[in-house]
């Protein structure tokens, strides 16, 4: 059955280290990687961080072969880019045919969420990213095979997703560290949909918790 990984590694363990060594109030997220083959070309999106400081440390950066700005808007810079490495997380992602749900730096630490197709598939990611002397840290592992939970709240499963993924970014802190814009990009719906996922499913697990009589 899927299994849902959470982890996370210090900067200096994954992309752009010599940026973030430059700026340490950096920000950034990776859209949804989706291996296909054997590469990736994942974009992300730079949320806080002066962009020239950013660009120029990529430059320079052995594991980043190619670099594009997108698109920037209010502030925010879209990038895609092709990886270089074939020693680094992202590679171990890629063979191990894993989904990655959200790649997200801030305060100097990548958080992680990866999905597996089934249990056996983390394996081989654990074992690559042990010959790699990647020092991820596992936080959390979910089975998906959590229908009878999801009811136990009157969550549906877009609503359950979406409120983890809302948590697990910092959606719901203040200041909030993820914005509806943020949650569209990972879970690649409009910003429409997780509002509404998120206003159904807080009224569905408070209807089922605290509010229950």
């Amino acid at each position: 059955m899927p299994v849902l990984v959470s982890f996370t590694l210090p900067a200096d363990a994954f992309a752009f280290a010599a940026a973030v060594n430059r700026d340490r109030d950096l920000r950034v997220h990776f859209d949804r990687v989706v291996p296909v083959g054997d590469t990736a070309l994942p974009s992300f999106w730079l949320t806080r961080g002066d962009r020239a400081t950013f660009e120029d440390a990529v430059a320079d950066d052995p594991a980043v072969d190619r670099l594009n700005r997108v698109e920037s808007t209010d502030g925010r810079h879209r990038y895609r880019a092709r990886w270089a490495g074939d020693d680094d997380l992202l590679a171990a992602v890629i063979e191990a045919d894993a989904t990655m749900l959200e790649a997200r730096l801030n305060d100097g630490i990548w958080s992680f969420r990866l999905r597996f197709d089934e249990a056996a598939e983390t394996k081989p990611f654990h074992r690559r990213c042990h010959e790699h002397e990647i020092p991820v840290d596992i936080t959390r592992v979910v089975t998906l095979d959590d229908a009878d939970e999801r009811a136990e709240y009157g969550l549906t499963e877009r609503q359950h997703e979406t409120l983890v993924a809302a948590y697990e970014a910092g959606y719901f802190k203040r200041p909030r560290e993820a914005t509806l814009a943020d949650l569209s990009a990972e879970l690649g719906v409009t910003e429409q949909a997780v509002s509404r996922r998120i206003g159904l499913g807080l009224d569905a697990l408070l209807g089922a918790s605290i509010a229950h009589n």
